[in-house]
């Protein structure tokens, strides 16, 4: 019995570990060493974010025209969901004087 019951958790691993594939990719974007009370720390904290868009919404086939389609929608969707996090860590750090505070940003 116990080898049956080993089998059969066996052959549900492989399912258990594909059905995290479905959940939406999230990457972490750190504000806490950037000044963003200066145009060149705001610049660097959105290179960040499109760094972490472009993880978010990695294309697997960049030769299919339905791909980029999906892909040109999650990036912009992506941007438009970071958005308000990006602006009101930029808000923040400029109405406290001082530096990012030191929670991330998450693109999702």
């Amino acid at each position: 019995m116990s080898h049956i019951l080993s089998f059969a958790l066996l052959a549900l691993a492989p399912a258990a570990s594909a059905s995290t594939d479905t959940e939406p990719a999230t990457s972490i974007v750190h504000t806490a060493d950037l000044d963003l009370r200066s145009a060149q720390g705001v610049l660097r904290l959105q290179r960040r974010v499109d760094r972490a868009v472009q993880r978010v919404c990695r294309i697997a086939n960049p030769t299919n025209p339905m791909v980029l389609r999906i892909g040109r929608e999650c990036v912009s969707g992506t941007y438009l969901r970071v958005q308000p996090q990006v602006a009101s860590v930029i808000q923040s750090a400029r109405q406290r004087g001082q530096l990012a505070s030191a929670a991330p940003i998450t693109v999702r």
